[in-house]
C-alpha cells in the first residue's frame, strides 16, 4: 500500500477514503478512534511484544467478533487482549 512509515494521519485518511479497518498496537490510533470515531473502525491489540504468530493467532481466535465489530455501524473501537 506505500504506507510504510506513513504518519498516523495519512494512515487514518487511507483506511477511510478505502473503508479499511485499521489493526494496530499503536495507541495513538486508539485515540483518534475516541475522538473521531468511525470510520474507519480501529481494532485495537493490548498484545505486548510478541511474535507475528502470536498476532496471527490473537486475530483468528477472534475472527466472529471482528466480524461482528466491523459490521456493527456505530461502535468505533475494539480492543483485544491476549489470553
Amino acid at each position: 500500500m506505500g504506507l510504510k512509515g506513513a504518519s498516523d494521519q495519512t494512515i487514518w485518511e487511507f483506511a477511510l477514503k478505502a473503508g479499511f479497518t485499521i489493526v494496530t498496537k499503536d495507541d495513538d490510533f486508539k485515540s483518534l478512534s475516541l475522538l473521531r470515531g468511525a470510520p474507519p473502525k480501529v481494532v485495537w491489540l493490548l498484545v505486548g511484544n510478541t511474535s507475528t504468530a502470536e498476532i496471527q493467532q490473537c486475530l483468528l481466535r477472534y475472527f466472529s467478533t471482528i466480524e461482528s465489530f466491523i459490521a456493527e455501524p456505530t461502535t468505533s473501537l475494539l480492543i483485544l487482549r491476549k489470553s
